[in-house]
C-alpha cells in the first residue's frame, strides 16, 4: 500500500536528524522476467546413510544425479571427517567439476539444485521467484545466492544431522568481502539489489572509517533512501522480510521468524520502520559490524507514524518531472475520453463517454483522497500510485465501467486500471487516450491496454502497472524511456 510502505517511511526521513547525502538514485525495476514454475515429484533427501557417507551420497544424487563412485566417496569423506573441508566447500568443489558444469544449468535449474541440497525440499514459489528474479537481472551472482542458502538454519540442521561442519563462506562478488568496503557493498547488494557505485562506496566507507557514522546509522541511510522505499512499495511482505533477513542476519528467514515478522507488519502503517527497528539492534548485525571493524553504535529508530499522503510530492523523484509538466497544462474537464486501437498498421480512433457510474466513482475518490492544496499534477500522480497499490489483479473487472472496477471494487486487469486512469485524467481536464495494443515481452498477438496523455503536441505514456504483472509503471514518460510497447506494429522504447 502506498500509505503503508512510503508515507510513514519517507516522511520519517524528514523527522529524524540523520539525513546524510545519499548518492543512490536508481529507477524502479520495470517488467518482470518471464517465469515458469514447476515442482518435481522427487524427494530432496537423497540418502538414508549416516555420517559423512550419507552426506556425500546426498550431494552426488542431488547435484550430479547419480550414485557416488567409491573413490570419490572415500576422498570426500576423508575431507569431511578430518575437518579439512566443510559441507559447503564439498558442494562447491563437486559442482565445479566438468561433470556438473557441462550441464550448463540455467538459473531455474540451478536454484532447484540448491533447494534440494541446502533445504532438503522442493522450492516454494515465493522464495523461488525472489532468487530467480535477482539472478536473471544480474542483481546477484550464483555465489551470492549460494552464500545465503548456506547461511540458512535448514543447512545448519542438515549438516548437524550428518555430523559435519556446515561452512558458510564462499567466494562471492561482494557479499563476503571483509572490512569496511565489504560491509558497504553488502548494504548495496542486500538492500538496493545492486553493486555499489564508486562515489557511493567511497562516501559510506570514508564516513564509517572516520567514525562520523556508525554501522546502524549507515543501515538507516540505506533503508530510508528513496531508492529502497520505492522498491519496497512494490514488493510483497514476504520479499520485504527476506530483504531484512539478508542484510541484517545474512540468511533466509526460518519459518517461525518469517511468521512472526509477517504478523508484526500485517496491519502496520510503516512496515519498513517495524522491521528496521526490530532487526538493526540484533546481536547478529552488531557482530557483523564489529567483524568488519565498524562501531555498531546506539539504537537508531525510524518513527512509526501515520502521516498525510501528501508526503510523496516532496520525496518521490520518479514523479517530479511528470507533475511539473501536468501542472503547466490548461485544463478543460471532460466527460468523454479517447480510445485508440493500435493493433493494426494504423491508429483507429473513437471517442467514448465516461459512464455516469464512473464519473460518480471518480468524484467520490477525489472527495475522499485529494487534498484541496494539491495541484492537478499531484492529484494525477497520487491516483496512479493508489490504483497501482490497491487493486487486486482479477479477471472479473468490467469492460464498460473502468473507474468502478478500479476505484470501488478494486479488481481488474490492464483495461480496468489504465482505463480508470484515463477517465480520471480527462475528468481533471487533460487530453488523454486509452490505447489498445501489446507489449514487447508479451506473447505475439497478446493484448494490453495503457494510457497516452498529450502535452504541447507531444505524446507521453502513463502506465499504471500492477503488483501481479510486475513492478513497473510510467508517469508522463516519453516512449523512448519505456519498455517495448507496440504501436501499429512498431516497437516503442
Amino acid at each position: 500500500m502506498l500509505k503503508r510502505f512510503l508515507s510513514g517511511a519517507l516522511s520519517s526521513v524528514l523527522i529524524v536528524s540523520l539525513a546524510y547525502p545519499f548518492p543512490v538514485l536508481a529507477g524502479i525495476k520495470d517488467e518482470p522476467m518471464p517465469f515458469m514454475f514447476r515442482i518435481d515429484e522427487t524427494d530432496g533427501d537423497a540418502s538414508d546413510e549416516e555420517g559423512a557417507r550419507g552426506f556425500v551420497a546426498r550431494i552426488y544424487t542431488c547435484a550430479l544425479e547419480r550414485d557416488y563412485d567409491e573413490d570419490g566417496l572415500l576422498f570426500w569423506c576423508a575431507q569431511l571427517e578430518g575437518q579439512q573441508s566443510t559441507g559447503l566447500e564439498v558442494f562447491k568443489r563437486i559442482t565445479e567439476c566438468p561433470e556438473f558444469t557441462d550441464k550448463n544449468l540455467n538459473n531455474e535449474e540451478y536454484l532447484k539444485v540448491l533447494y534440494k541440497v541446502f533445504f532438503d525440499r522442493e522450492p516454494d514459489q515465493t522464495g523461488f521467484e525472489y532468487w530467480y528474479y535477482d539472478l536473471e537481472e544480474g542483481l546477484l551472482s550464483k555465489d551470492d545466492v549460494l552464500l545465503s542458502f548456506a547461511s540458512s538454519p535448514e543447512w545448519q540442521e542438515i549438516c548437524s544431522r550428518y555430523g559435519i561442519i556446515p561452512g558458510g563462506k564462499v567466494s562471492s562478488s561482494s557479499v563476503v568481502k571483509t572490512g569496511i568496503e565489504g560491509f558497504v557493498e553488502r548494504l548495496y547488494l542486500g538492500c538496493l539489489g545492486r553493486e555499489a557505485d564508486e562515489d557511493g562506496l567511497k562516501y559510506w566507507a570514508d564516513n564509517l572509517s572516520s567514525g562520523n557514522i556508525t554501522g546502524k546509522q549507515a543501515a538507516y541511510g540505506f533503508f530510508t533512501s528513496p531508492e529502497f522505499l520505492i522498491e519496497a512499495s512494490q514488493i510483497d511482505d514476504v520479499k520485504l522480510v527476506m530483504r531484512f533477513y539478508d542484510v541484517f542476519l545474512g540468511r533466509l528467514p526460518d519459518t517461525a521468524g518469517e511468521t512472526f515478522w509477517l504478523s508484526s507488519i500485517a496491519d502496520s502503517q510503516n512496515p519498513v520502520a517495524v522491521l528496521f527497528n526490530g532487526f538493526s539492534d540484533s546481536p547478529e548485525f552488531e557482530g557483523l559490524c564489529e567483524q568488519n571493524g565498524i562501531t555498531p553504535g546506539d539504537s537508531v529508530r525510524i518513527p512509526i507514524i501515520a502521516v498525510d499522503e501528501a508526503y510523496y510530492r516532496f520525496k518521490d523523484y520518479y514523479l517530479t518531472d511528470g507533475i511539473d509538466m501536468l501542472n503547466k497544462v490548461k485544463l478543460e474537464p471532460k466527460t468523454t475520453y479517447k480510445f485508440c486501437n493500435v493493433q493494426g498498421s494504423d491508429r483507429v480512433w473513437e471517442e467514448r463517454t465516461i459512464p455516469e457510474a464512473d464519473l460518480q466513482a471518480i468524484k467520490n475518490f477525489a472527495d475522499t483522497y485529494f487534498d484541496p492544496s494539491w495541484t492537478p499534477g499531484e492529484k494525477a500522480a497520487f491516483a496512479l500510485y493508489w490504483i497501482h497499490h490497491n487493486m487486486e489483479y482479477d479477471y472479473s473487472g468490467s469492460m464498460s465501467t473502468f473507474a468502478v472496477s478500479a476505484l470501488v471494487n478494486r479488481k481488474g486487469q490492464c483495461a480496468q486500471y489504465n482505463g480508470a486512469m484515463v477517465e480520471l485524467l480527462c475528468w481533471l481536464g487533460y487530453d488523454a487516450c486509452l490505447i489498445q495494443g501489446s507489449r514487447g515481452r508479451s506473447a505475439p498477438g497478446s493484448q494490453h491496454f495503457w494510457c497516452e496523455v498529450y502535452i504541447d503536441g507531444e505524446t507521453y505514456v502513463v502506465e499504471v502497472g500492477n503488483t501481479k504483472d510486475g513492478n513497473w509503471n510510467y508517469f508522463v514518460s516519453p516512449y523512448s524511456r519505456t519498455r517495448k510497447f507496440i504501436v501499429c506494429g512498431q516497437v516503442m522504447g
